[in-house]
This record gives C-alpha cells, structure tokens and sequence, in this order.
C-alpha cells in the first residue's frame, strides 16, 4: 500500500492516508512499544527502516528522524513514497554509524530489524548507538521471540535470533535495561499468532 497526505499538515495522524488500514496490522501492533516513548522535541533513528512507512509515521511525532537501512532499493522506494520534510535517509548496514554524530540522538528504534544481523554485528551496534545516544537516550525496538537458547541462522533471513540473557549480555557494556520481554502478536493480517520480543534500554552514564 502506498502512503502519501492527503493535506499539508504534517503532525495531524489523521492525514497520514493508509493509517486507517494498518492500525491493526502487525506494523502497527510493533510499532506501539515505540510510540510511547517518543517527544516532539527528539531527534530518532530508525534501524532498519525498509521503505520507510515506520519512519514517516514516527516523523508525525518526533524533531527529526533518520531512517538507515542496508538495501538500495529500499531506500530509493522510501525516499519516493515516504519523505517528509523532517527524515533524513542513509543507505548502510544498521550498526555502520559513522554519518551520524556523537551525543546527537535522543532515542533509537529497530522494528522487527537486529536479528537481521549476527552476533558480533549486534555488539557493534549497540556500542555504536552509545555513541550516538545523548546522555539519558534510549533504544526501543522489537524483534522475532526470544529463544530459551539463542540460535545462528534460525532462519533464511534471520541471522541471530538471541535469548533474552545472551541480549541482556550483548547490551550490558552499554546500557541498562529497562524492559525486555516476549509478547503475543495476533493481528487480523496475519494467519496465525506469533510471539515477538520487545526491549527497552537506557543508555549507561560514563
């Protein structure tokens, strides 16, 4: 589904087109362990953005927003179909962070994203997002359920799918955790109900 305005207003969700169908989709059922967390005031990046529908969404409620994801093609469709005025689009792997500067970020999101990346790459991630993250900053995000034992390749697209204690391990040099939990995702989109992972962290203090 392709989402565009309908009108000029950027910040009223209700000229957001295509919302009505999706607010009880998968997308949006992800997309509500985020949404709480969010200011007017922040600057966001969104990992592993894809096409951009999360990124422009959260652009309703957010300063600025950066959406990174590592497909050309992805990128090219976002900026398309999903610019706004206030997202700035990066085509890299999620835990390269080099373009973005140090205590510049407010708060980091991954939608059903980091189990696209290895182990290792995890680690890198979270030390880079520290170092963007100003003191106090957060990352929110979901990911596929976590395992009782945290298993490589699960699946042909799912490089490493983590247990909650091995995620807990990866993120302790760099943050506290706030939350981090399996919740049930049944939406009328999908076939059957899933479980999915959830997490919130907070940055350490130096």
């Amino acid at each position: 589904m392709q989402l565009v305005w309908k009108g000029g207003e950027r910040r009223i969700p209700k000229n957001y087109e295509g919302f009505s169908a999706l607010k009880n989709s998968c997308v949006m059922t992800r997309l509500r362990y985020v949404l709480p967390y969010l200011k007017m005031s922040q600057n966001i990046v969104d990992l592993g953005c894809g096409t951009g529908w999360n990124t422009k969404y959260v652009s309703l409620y957010c300063s600025h927003i950066f959406g990174i994801d590592n497909s050309s093609e992805a990128i090219e469709y976002a900026k398309r179909v999903n610019d706004s005025v206030n997202i700035s689009w990066l085509q890299t792997e999620m835990y390269k962070l080099e373009d973005i500067k140090t205590d510049s970020i407010d708060l980091i999101m991954s939608v059903a994203a980091i189990e696209h990346i290895t182990r290792d790459e995890m680690s890198t991630l979270f030390s880079e997002s520290y170092r963007i993250l100003k003191s106090g900053g957060l990352f929110v995000g979901t990911t596929t359920g976590f395992r009782k034992v945290s298993k490589a390749d699960a699946t042909k697209w799912h490089k490493y799918e983590p247990s909650i204690e091995d995620l807990k391990k990866i993120v302790s040099p760099y943050f506290e955790v706030i939350k981090m939990e399996n919740f049930k995702l049944n939406t009328p989109d999908l076939v059957r109900e899933y479980t999915e992972g959830m997490f919130s962290l907070k940055k350490k203090e130096k």
